[in-house]
């Protein structure tokens, strides 16, 4: 994770700001190509229908369209099945704030855990963006709250990084351990302070002390 930098409240890429790879660009930044719906009919030269564009599934899951992918996973496809980019279908479901597609998905087998190949998580993006009840729901299945991605960055550092008090509670209290330091050094009180977010690291020493 790279140093904070002061002068100002940081404001989140469209990527994870550690490698600017480590997750999908989210929904609401997407292009209307990017971001149309895969499923709409498009003609073809002899008047049928060309295949949906998100075949693999990864369309259904950023559209947290569970019926779909239930016929999808019916059909036999893997629930852990990455893209191109490394980023498996419950990434993309929990980056884009659909809960109960990562709990369908999860239920049908697929890992929490599963990293993309700059190591970072589901639980990761969700403390990225905020998105509290889709970080709950990785957790209970058994996300790895103290997870090292890009860097050495832990998904409480994204949330104290970004003033997400609630995720930083929420992982505090499922094991989240404060003490931890990134390549730089830094921790996640240290973060927070350094964005200007006070109330947190002070939160994040007394959990310090107390580990």
């Amino acid at each position: 994770m790279d140093s904070p930098k002061r002068g100002g409240p940081r404001v989140r890429p469209s990527f994870v700001f550690c490698t600017r790879t480590c997750f999908p660009t989210p929904p609401d930044r997407m292009s209307d190509s990017e971001s149309a719906d895969p499923h709409s009919p498009s003609p073809t030269g002899d008047g049928q229908d060309t295949e949906p564009r998100d075949a693999d599934g990864h369309e259904v899951a950023r559209r947290g369209d569970t019926e779909a992918m239930e016929g999808l996973l019916e059909q036999g496809m893997d629930p852990n099945h990455t893209n191109e980019h490394g980023h498996s279908l419950l990434m993309i479901a929990a980056y884009s704030d659909q809960p109960e597609m990562a709990d369908l998905l999860i239920e049908h087998g697929a890992d929490p855990n599963r990293s993309d190949p700059s190591g970072s998580t589901p639980l990761m993006g969700c403390c990225f963006k905020g998105l509290a009840e889709a970080a709950e729901v990785l957790i209970e299945a058994g996300a790895d709250v103290n997870a090292t991605g890009a860097r050495g960055a832990t998904a409480l550092m994204y949330a104290a990084t970004y003033g997400e008090s609630a995720l930083v509670d929420l992982l505090l209290e499922h094991g989240a351990d404060p003490t931890t330091t990134n390549e730089q050094g830094q921790t996640a009180a240290e973060q927070a302070a350094a964005e200007g977010h006070e109330e947190i690291a002070e939160r994040l020493r007394q959990a310090t002390a107390g580990a």
